[in-house]
């Protein structure tokens, strides 16, 4: 935790008071991963095969629930990750890593807690230009936007294992 002071000036009167911030809790055993996209232009092509389309801002439920894909464990230990609070989401009894995309954020449960991104700060701090939440077939993540190498525009998630055209119609794997 830190400690914030805040110091006020009234009349010549000084006034000091004190909040405490919290900065996200890491999963025990592991550490958050930082968030940075390459300063260079991203992968327009893959070496692996199309892997499936996805829809930039989700489709069907906007918070975890037992039916809810899965995001990989690096992507839940996430920077920029803050403690959400959503009515009906009970973590405690879903899956870890049961994730859904609400438009530009990101809702997933992590060791027993909601977790909120919004990707499209998180993708302009970590050096992107845009960014927006990607549901998939096979994947559900923050992607991040930006120019690729041959002038299109494609977004990544922050490991560049997935890529995908800026409007989720072809997907890839770029490693």
């Amino acid at each position: 935790m830190k400690k914030v002071f805040v110091v006020l000036a009234v009349f010549g009167v000084g006034i000091a008071c004190s909040k405490t911030e919290s900065t996200p809790a890491a999963t025990p055993g592991s550490d958050l991963q930082k968030i940075s996209y390459p300063t260079t232009k991203l992968p327009s092509k893959g070496t692996k095969a199309l892997t499936d389309k996805a829809t930039k801002g989700g489709v069907g439920d906007t918070r975890p629930t037992t039916k809810s894909a899965k995001t990989n464990e690096a992507a839940t230990d996430r920077q920029m990750r803050k403690a959400a609070d959503v009515d009906k989401v009970d973590c405690a009894s879903l899956p870890d890593n049961s994730a859904e995309c609400d438009g530009l954020n990101l809702y997933y449960c992590d060791d027993k807690q909601l977790w909120q991104v919004d990707c499209n700060s998180e993708a302009k701090f970590g050096g992107a230009t845009t960014g927006s939440c990607y549901e998939g077939e096979k994947f559900i993540d923050c992607l991040g936007c930006g120019p690729a190498d041959d002038g299109s525009t494609v977004c990544c998630d922050f490991q560049n294992t997935v890529c995908c055209a800026e409007d989720g119609s072809a997907c890839y794997s770029p490693k």
